[in-house]
């Protein structure tokens, strides 16, 4: 990688601010660029280009969250559980559930009264299915604590 080449590409400003990658980004927002047949992502090249190799098994991670960026001073060395970490520490790749989730029918409520019901002994899965108006798998599946776990 030709490195002026490589660092025209990048909107270098103050030394605290991000410096953004100007050219192709993949859906994700990481810059990247194709080296050898295969694409890889512009902050690892930052990386490199500054401190050396990056070692087997490691990640670059973005202090800023800012995935575009490619200012050496918000890059650092990880693992991976390090990354997972960080992103739910700060709730990136957010998985919504129950009523946080924009296709959710049911409310948390519901569920609740739903679990009692069955346990009465005097609802089946069919007629509860029906009552909310939902299908018996999904019924199923909340009975089965598979999904909306986050309700007693």
């Amino acid at each position: 990688m030709n490195t002026d080449r490589f660092w025209s590409h990048v909107d270098k400003q103050g030394p605290d601010q991000c410096w953004p990658w100007s050219k192709a980004k993949n859906r994700d927002g990481y810059g990247t660029v194709r080296l050898q047949k295969r694409m890889v992502r512009t902050h690892r090249i930052a990386y490199e280009l500054t401190y050396g190799p990056i070692p087997d098994g490691l990640c670059v991670l973005h202090q800023c969250d800012n995935p575009p960026c490619c200012n050496p001073a918000h890059l650092r060395l990880g693992t991976r559980e390090d990354n997972a970490q960080d992103r739910a520490a700060k709730r990136r790749g957010f998985i919504a559930i129950g009523v946080t989730n924009g296709g959710a029918i049911l409310s948390d409520h519901e569920v609740h009264t739903l679990r009692r019901m069955y346990a009465s002994g005097k609802y089946s899965a069919n007629k509860l299915a029906r009552i909310f108006v939902v299908s018996r798998k999904t019924v199923q599946n909340i009975l089965a604590g598979k999904i909306w776990k986050h309700v007693s």
